[in-house]
C-alpha cells in the first residue's frame, strides 16, 4: 500500500496535501488542549461548569489582596487594548483579605469590566495595585454572594 498512514486515515490514496492538512490541524488542536491552561485561565469565561467555589478559591489566591471599594474617579487619559478605563481612584470600604492602603488601581491585560466611578465592587489585586485579569464576578455571582465567597476561601485556606 503505497499511502501508508495516509491510507489508513484518508482512505486508498497516495499522501495528498489535503490529508496532510487534516492530520497537522488535529495535531496542532490537540498539541493545544494539552498546552493551553494558562491562556484558557486568562480567558475570562469566568467559572467552567458551574464550578463558582473553585473559581473564587482561584482569584482569592491569585490576589494578594480582596477588598470592597468604591470608585471615586476614573481616568479618562488612561485607556487599555480593550478601550476600558485602565486606571481609578478608590476609596478602600472593607478588607477581605490583605491590608491594602491603596488610593488607586490599575487595570491588567486581562481586565474585563470597566472601572464606573461611584461604583462599589470587590476588587482582587496585586501586590502592585494592579487589578487581577479576568475577575469580574458579576456575570454569575452578586456583589453580597461574592464577599460570601471570598470570606469562605479567606478561611478555608488561610490566605
Amino acid at each position: 500500500m503505497e499511502g501508508g498512514f495516509a491510507a489508513s486515515c484518508c482512505g486508498p490514496v497516495i499522501f495528498t496535501l489535503d490529508c496532510m492538512q487534516v492530520v497537522v490541524a488535529i495535531v496542532l488542536a490537540l498539541v493545544g488542549v494539552v498546552a493551553s491552561p494558562p491562556i484558557l485561565a486568562n480567558s475570562c469565561m469566568g467559572p467552567t461548569r458551574g464550578d463558582k467555589t473553585g473559581w473564587v478559591e482561584q482569584q482569592t489566591s491569585e490576589a494578594t489582596s480582596v477588598f470592597i471599594a468604591r470608585v471615586t474617579g476614573v481616568s479618562r487619559e488612561s485607556v487599555n487594548v480593550h478601550g476600558l478605563s485602565s486606571s481609578a481612584s478608590i476609596e478602600i470600604l472593607r478588607h477581605l483579605k490583605g491590608t491594602a492602603t491603596w488610593a488607586d488601581v490599575d487595570a491588567g491585560w486581562f481586565q474585563n469590566f470597566a472601572l464606573k466611578s461611584g461604583e462599589a465592587r470587590v476588587f482582587f489585586v496585586d501586590g502592585k495595585g494592579v487589578i487581577v485579569g479576568c475577575s469580574e464576578y458579576k456575570y454569575f455571582l452578586s456583589d453580597r454572594d461574592m464577599i460570601r465567597a471570598v470570606s469562605r476561601a479567606v478561611r478555608k485556606n488561610a490566605i
